[in-house]
C-alpha cells in the first residue's frame, strides 16, 4: 500500500515524525519493532486508507 502510493519507507517514518529506519522495522520479518494502534491510525490517515487494512481477514 505504501509502495503504491509512492511513499518511501524513509518519507513515511520522517511523517510520523519517527527515526527514518521506524517503518523499516515494522516492515522487516526478522525485527521487532514496537508499534502500537495509534501508530497504525496515523499510518492509515497518511495512506488514506481504514487502519482495518492492516489486520489480517483471520487469526493467526
Amino acid at each position: 500500500m505504501r509502495e503504491s502510493k509512492g511513499l518511501s519507507q524513509v518519507s513515511l517514518s520522517l511523517s510520523l515524525g519517527k527515526s527514518t529506519t521506524f517503518i523499516s522495522d515494522i516492515e522487516a520479518p526478522s525485527k521487532k519493532a514496537k508499534y502500537n494502534v495509534k501508530h497504525l491510525n496515523d499510518i492509515a490517515k497518511i495512506l488514506e486508507c481504514s487502519p482495518k487494512d492492516f489486520w489480517p481477514e483471520k487469526p493467526f
